[in-house]
């Protein structure tokens, strides 16, 4: 968590309490402790006695890696606890005491980092407290038996401080240890001060009061760009404090420090110049980035050289040789002295990087962990160049050096040089770095003589001019075969979850599935797919046991069901298996384990859910096995009925694999569980054996296959033990078992023993065809290291060594040379990948066509990839790559796409340019945007220059090229959570090539913002630098009247930024950037809830806004929805007067309290509005007034409509359907509410629904093809977009 500026505690836990971690938090600003653990003396009871006596002590408290800094009172507060923990803290810069510690027994304080306590003698304390207490850690009456071990603790800067460690000589402060800590500066009292006769102990602890060190000021630097003083000195030795930041990747947000004098190095010390910069702090943004952050650099520059010229744009070009900028900085400076973090979401490897150059040569070093505060110096001694640093992140608190020394060419080994410091933001959006510097040696001074006196400049030469780009070659031709159905999916393909792929053995019929609800299909081995329609089959979010289709002996019959959040709890979410007779177009209900209930609709209820299906591969003998996680069940004709198998629960549950050996009648059945491997004939049932036992390590996967040609057959398992595992995979993986000969069924079945033989592979999962022994597949687990999950080794075996020969066959990225993709030859790379990065963590299903091992392949959260060839070549099945005639089939991100029918991408809204009608922006969750170009044909991503930014929720056109894109770092609005008010990141930006590339647009910091607008801070930095307009915006409108752009924001109202329109005339990006946006929020109600706008738009000159609720809590109800600008006074005016209440809606339930739409009629002037309500679905619907909202009726019950959209005399409204995983569809009010995608022809008296659109139960909204009138494009939440004729 950040916790920013709490006028009390930062994180306060009451007591009693128990068992309570507070652990990786951030606590700015606070008023009061940071971390506070204590009772609470207004928690009293009715005689007035505080309820927690002062004897309980809270046990199991533990606090660790939390980062305090600047708190007006202590760092942290710790009162009543019992074996408490408090560890690897960093506590920077408070006003009294570092670590306050009272009535606590058996306390373990270590390894924490406090620097700079003390500091009211500095500043007007806000608590009135005992300033001669003031120190590191201070342990009042009550300490009892406490370590406090391994800390470090630094007074630099206050003189304010009177102990490093202090045990108060109370009678109860016995048997304390005080050992091993290291405490540097000056005290006033005693760096260390423990009653010595309460068998306390103080040793073995590090005392340095070296002198303190003589830190710059501004008065010693020339700075140039985005730099700025953040705390001035208030004397000569403190220094000043330093922040570079950027929130854009323009010119001005690159800055620099030079020093205003240069320094030669007294002779007798080997000229030696020995530049040191303290790294106060460094903000991270992993929640917005990912790979290396920027990068803070320490250098030498020659005499004479001055800040602008070391102050190069380094995201563009133009620099020595044709490269970058930053290479016009390396031919300017001696030396540097070059350091960056690298952050990553999530678990994986995070390590700081060190690089020293000078004179064409390099040395480099890196270290685990992370270095967000530390120090850095560069030094020039007896003619090399030296690097070394400090990080107690990194647990190096001595100089670490980068190399041993680079040598300086003769003309920098003895002369004058100038220090410096610099950011290069390496295509970085943000950075926020405060630093200090100091001069350790220096010797003579030199002054800089003055920088020449520019030329005149022009307007054109010092301005940077729009770029409105220019337009690309035409896309190529699809090459994929066109389907039958009148309606198509659009968009680039993939960029979900994906699980249970499915390969028939029979023909050409493919599926997988999607955590977005959709079961695709392909009828031509996975070329193109086409959705499962909602109202047949729906496939679970819940991949890890949503399983695929099954097939049976023939090939038109199929089998499915997937529809569990917890398979060993079935009653929580009922499911319905069902029977498909026509290759899986059509599906009915199916009773396959047992039916002992029935749904809703009168449907059997599965009594446990099936995992694996598996079926003969005799053609049409109608035999099928399907492997349930409690139970096996069996039918003998193609699935239409079925039987339990008798075999005992202990030889069935919690499958692991199942193996059909057909070489005998009746075939050998093959079932692993995590206690082992069991064997028996079908029939034979009572005669089942376990072949292998499970007891030392329960086993993790089964397989099994057998070669009809050679009679070999092959059993493979993998066990638990991860000591056959390495770093990357420590948790759901093994190696590999097998067993393989040449045996008919009858001499399998007469073996006493099987013995397997344990491979040198590891891995997860192992599959093989079911008609091949040869062949098995081993793959990684998604729980794996970063990528490495995805592994695919591929075992064939070997006649000449009588083994299985392993070989790695597919890894998407590899975190161990750079993150690598898998070579282009052999993987069809896909837009997601390219532009967004590979970074799934493995495959939630992996499979093989069971009479051709040749075909493979696998799926996770972002992609699925297929292999025809035993995965010598892998393909990216969803996608076809449209630009391979312009680039000679080389794919790379940027480039233009079109989807092979699977899409799960949620997009919210499809905007047409009225500028070019071809023109057309996607709003999509997780990948930001989509493009087109060609009126929808080839879409691409075109995310450059965004930051913050997961969604672009809105568009707004100034021109066919100039583009306006509002988003945020939230997806999903309005679903879940996400509706309520939130802050977040993201912003508005203004693309000048038709959104080929983004820039943030106007200052970030408006000219009214109110600290009465929810999660906003104007005045002071914040997580987000005081920059109240980097947050999330939902919505954008683009008055062309007078160049004026208004936006709706998820918490904060509206704002407007005036002037674009001219600023964009005058052809110039600077007039754009200097732009200031002003809140317009009179009007609204109160800003302290949130006021959320998810839509504007202008009609006839005037400009209408949705005020929706402020979620949770409703606060607003009674004044949400469509509001008007009137210009003239400056306020936004409500259009909400008589709501005639629904009949079926009771007056206890509130209505309009979540609005999600509204639209116009140009025509008629009939506003239209669509609302959810989160307590009576029923009050929920489709809203209409013709008087201009004098009076509303709702004219239809809709449980989550997301869109209205006026076309002509149509009404289009589009939302959500309630259907369930079999199919089964809400009708009318008695059952879930309407949903669907409705429309009507007659001002909303009657509404008709598409149901020729496959995706029915998650619509979002409709756009009317504005270059054919008579198609629509449908947009989906989790289901990309589909385009076909516009509905009857």
């Amino acid at each position: 968590n950040h916790v920013l500026d709490s006028a009390t505690a930062g994180i306060f836990i009451s007591t009693p309490a128990e068992r309570n971690w507070i652990t990786d938090n951030t606590i700015l600003r606070s008023k009061a402790a940071g971390i506070k653990v204590a009772r609470q003396i207004d928690h009293r009871d009715t005689n007035g006695q505080v309820i927690t006596p002062t004897t309980y002590r809270a046990p199991g408290i533990f606090i660790s890696g939390n980062y305090i800094n600047d708190t007006r009172y202590f760092g942290m507060e710790i009162d009543q606890t019992l074996s408490a923990i408090v560890t690897d803290n960093t506590i920077e810069f408070v006003d009294f005491i570092g670590i306050y510690l009272l009535r606590s027994d058996r306390i373990m304080v270590s390894h924490n980092t406090i620097r700079d306590f003390g500091q009211s003698l500095h500043r007007v304390p806000v608590w009135q407290w005992n300033t001669d207490s003031n120190s590191g850690i201070y342990g009042d009456l009550g300490t009892l038996e406490a370590t406090i071990l391994n800390n470090i603790i630094v007074n630099a800067t206050s003189a304010g401080t009177r102990f490093g460690i202090k045990i108060t000589p109370h009678p109860l402060n016995v048997k304390n240890k005080v050992v091993q800590n290291s405490i540097h500066g000056s005290y006033t009292y005693n760096t260390i001060d423990v009653p010595p006769n309460k068998n306390n102990t103080n040793a073995a602890n590090i005392i340095d009061p070296s002198p303190p060190i003589e830190w710059m000021t501004a008065n010693d630097f020339v700075a140039h760009g985005n730099v700025e003083i953040v705390e001035s000195t208030q004397s000569d030795d403190d220094g000043d404090v330093f922040r570079f930041s950027s929130s854009s990747s323009g010119r001005s947000e690159f800055g620099v420090l030079l020093s205003s004098n240069a320094y030669y190095g007294d002779e007798s010390d080997g000229h030696n110049v020995d530049f040191m910069v303290e790294i106060l702090s460094q903000q991270q943004y992993m929640n917005i980035t990912n790979g290396y952050e920027s990068e803070i650099i320490v250098f030498f520059a020659p005499l004479g050289t001055y800040s602008n010229e070391v102050n190069q744009n380094d995201n563009e070009f133009g620099g020595a040789g044709g490269g970058h900028e930053f290479g016009s900085f390396d031919d300017n400076v001696i030396a540097r002295l070059r350091y960056r973090i690298l952050t990553q979401f999530g678990p994986g490897n995070k390590h700081t990087w060190f690089q020293l150059d000078a004179n064409s040569a390099t040395g480099a070093t890196s270290e685990d962990g992370q270095m967000t505060s530390g120090f850095l110096r560069i030094q020039r001694k007896d003619g090399k160049i030296y690097g070394y640093f400090i990080s107690e992140d990194l647990s190096i608190n001595e100089w670490s050096p980068v190399n041993s020394g680079i040598d300086l060419p003769p003309e920098y080994a003895t002369g004058p040089m100038q220090v410096g410091i610099r950011i290069r933001k390496d295509y970085k959006t943000y950075h926020n770095f405060t630093v200090k510097a100091s001069m350790i040696k220096s010797g003579a001074l030199i002054d800089v003589p003055p920088a020449p006196t520019p030329a005149p400049t022009t307007l054109e030469s010092t301005y940077t001019p729009i770029d409105f780009g220019s337009a690309p070659p035409p896309a190529c031709e699809s090459t994929l075969p066109q389907g039958t159905s009148p309606y198509e999916t659009k968009g680039i393909g993939g960029g979900g979850a994906m699980s249970g792929l499915s390969i028939s053995p029979w023909s050409d019929i493919w599926f997988v599935g999607t955590d977005m609800g959709t079961l695709f299909r392909s009828d031509n081995r996975g070329r193109t797919w086409f959705p499962v329609s909602h109202l047949e089959a729906r496939y679970h979010s819940i991949l890890p046991v949503s399983g695929p289709v099954g097939f049976t002996t023939n090939p038109e019959v199929m089998l499915f069901a997937a529809c569990h959040n917890d398979p060993l709890n079935i009653s929580s979410h009922p499911c319905v298996a069902l029977r498909s007779d026509d290759a899986g177009l059509t599906w009915n209900a199916a009773n396959v384990t047992g039916g002992s209930e029935l749904s809703s609709d009168g449907k059997p209820l599965l009594d446990s859910n099936p995992k694996q299906w598996v079926t003969s591969l005799q053609n049409n003998s109608g035999y099928v096995l399907a492997s349930a996680y409690e139970g096996l069940y069996r039918s003998l004709d193609d699935g239409l009925t079925w039987s339990e198998v008798p075999v005992p629960s202990s030889h069935t549950n919690s499958p692991r694999g199942l193996f059909l050996d057909e070489s005998i009648d009746p075939p050998l059945v093959f079932m692993g569980t995590p206690s082992g491997i069991y064997i028996w004939q079908d029939g034979d049932e009572a005669n089942a054996r376990q072949i292998w036992n499970a007891s030392d390590s329960p086993l993790l996967s089964f397989s099994g296959g057998r070669s009809d040609e050679s009679g070999r057959v092959t059993l493979s398992y993998v066990d638990s033990n991860i000591a056959d595992c390495d770093v990357d995979s420590q948790e759901d993986c093994g190696a590999v078992h097998i067993f393989s000969d040449v045996l008919n069924g009858t001499e399998v079945l007469a073996l006493e023993s099987f013995t397997f033989t344990k491979s040198s592979q590891r891995a997860y999962r192992v599959v093989l065809a079911q008609s091949d022994a040869d062949v098995i597949y081993a793959t990684g687990a998604r729980s794996w290291e970063r990528a490495t999950g995805t592994s695919v080794w591929k075992g064939l075996w070997n006649t000449s060594s009588v083994e299985f020969d392993f070989q790695l066959k597919f890894l998407q990225s590899d975190i161990h040379n750079s993150y690598a993709k898998w070579p282009a030859d052999k993987l069809d790379y896909s837009s997601v990948g390219l532009d967004l990065g590979y970074w799934d963590g493995g495959y939630y299903t992996f499979a093989v066509n069971a009479k051709n091992s040749n075909e493979t392949g696998g799926s996770g959260n972002f992609f699925l990839h297929i292999s025809r060839d035993g995965g010598e070549h892998w393909e990216s099945p969803f996608t076809e790559y449209r630009d391979s005639c312009n680039t000679g089939g080389i794919r790379s991100a940027g480039e233009r796409w079109s989807s092979a029918g699977i899409e799960m991408t949620s997009v919210r809204h499809l905007k047409f340019n009225p500028f070019n009608l071809l023109h057309g922006y996607a709003s999509v969750a997780d990948i930001n945007m989509l493009k087109t170009l060609d009126g929808g044909d080839t879409w691409q991503i075109s995310n450059s220059g965004f930051s913050g930014i997961n969604t672009v929720y809105d568009y707004a056109f100034v021109s066919e090229n100039v583009i306006i894109g509002v988003g945020g770092n939230f997806h999903d609005w309005p679903h879940g959570w996400y509706r309520n008010p939130i802050r977040g990141a993201g912003g508005a930006f203004i693309s000048f090539d038709t959104g080929t590339s983004w820039r943030r647009l106007g200052q970030l910091i408006s000219i009214n913002c109110s600290n009465e607008s929810k999660d906003v801070n104007c005045t002071i930095t914040d997580d987000y630098g005081g920059q109240d307009m980097i947050r999330q915006v939902l919505s954008a409108l683009y008055d062309e009247s007078d160049g004026t752009l208004y936006i709706g924001t998820h918490a904060g109202g509206i704002a407007r930024l005036a002037g674009l329109g001219a600023a964009i005339d005058s052809g110039y990006v600077d007039l754009v950037d200097a732009l200031e946006w002003e809140w317009i929020n009179n009007g609204l109600g109160s800003l302290a809830t949130g006021l959320v706008v998810p839509e504007m738009k202008i009609f006839n000159g005037t400009i209408y806004a949705l005020l929706t609720g402020d979620a949770p809590y409703f606060t607003n109800k009674n004044i949400t929805g469509i509001y008007h600008w009137d210009r003239e006074d400056q306020v936004w005016t409500i259009h909400r007067g008589l709501l005639q209440w629904p009949a079926a809606v009771h007056t206890d339930y509130d209505l309009w309290v979540y609005p999600t739409s509204f639209d116009i009629d140009t025509t008629t002037g009939a506003m239209w509005m669509t609302d959810m309500n989160s307590y009576n679905y029923l009050a929920s619907g489709i809203w209409k007034s013709e008087d201009g909202g004098a009076n509303w009726t709702r004219v239809q019950q809709y449980t989550y409509p997301f869109q209205v959209k006026v076309v002509g005399s149509r009404v289009y409204v589009t939302g959500e359907w309630s259907i369930s995983r079999w199919g089964n569809a809400a009708e009318d009010d008695s059952d879930w509410g309407w949903g669907g995608l409705l429309y009507s022809d007659d001002a909303g008296l009657t509404w008709k629904k598409n149901e020729l659109v496959p995706l029915a139960a998650n619509g979002a909204g409709a756009t009317i093809d504005p270059s054919d009138s008579g198609k629509i494009f449908y947009t989906y939440f989790g289901g990309g977009m589909m385009y076909g004729p516009v509905p009857p």
